[in-house]
């Protein structure tokens, strides 16, 4: 959704920004711009939880990185029937 909206803003600035992030337009600059200020605030929320969490003392994050999971095959095999086939599939 996109909303018309008539803005002032320092020719300075939206210049600097069209030129530093060769954006096409003043919009795609303009809402970058607002991309990374909503990222901003957010990685500032996150970071005011730091020291506010409480967590287990006891929780061994070692032993739960042991823990064996039920399956164990490779992300990748050789495609079979060719000889000398160099290709790889997906597995999934």
């Amino acid at each position: 959704m996109t909303v018309a909206t008539n803005l002032q803003i320092d020719d300075r600035l939206i210049t600097k920004a069209l030129k530093l992030g060769g954006h096409p337009t003043k919009k795609a600059a303009v809402t970058q711009a607002l991309v990374d200020y909503i990222h901003h605030l957010e990685q500032e929320k996150i970071t005011s939880l730091f020291g506010s969490v409480e967590y287990d003392p006891r929780f061994d994050y070692k032993k739960q990185r042991k823990r064996k999971t039920t399956s164990r095959r490779p992300a990748f095999s050789t495609s079979a029937g060719k000889k000398g086939s160099k290709a790889q599939t997906r597995i999934s």
